[in-house]
């Protein structure tokens, strides 16, 4: 999706977004013995991917670059979400 800077904020703060999009739920990170989901909430993302770090920095893992253990791409559910 391309649009300008006003038509995003037209489109957030119109009522169609709010009926479409309203998500009252869980957001974030919960672990349990079952695994870790992670829920972001990003109605008009076309695709994410989550990168997992062993460290916050290239620096702290004695890596010249930033380079992720891992990369998984999200599902997009409900509501964006």
């Amino acid at each position: 999706m391309s649009r300008t800077p006003q038509e995003w904020k037209e489109f957030y703060l119109g009522s169609s977004f709010a009926g479409k999009y309203d998500y009252n739920g869980e957001l974030g990170v919960n672990a349990s013995d079952q695994g870790t989901v992670f829920r972001l909430y990003s109605p008009c993302a076309e695709w994410v991917k989550l990168r997992v770090f062993h460290a916050g920095t290239a620096e702290e893992e004695g890596l010249s670059e930033d380079a992720p253990y891992a990369v998984y791409p999200m599902s997009y559910g409900k509501n964006g979400v």
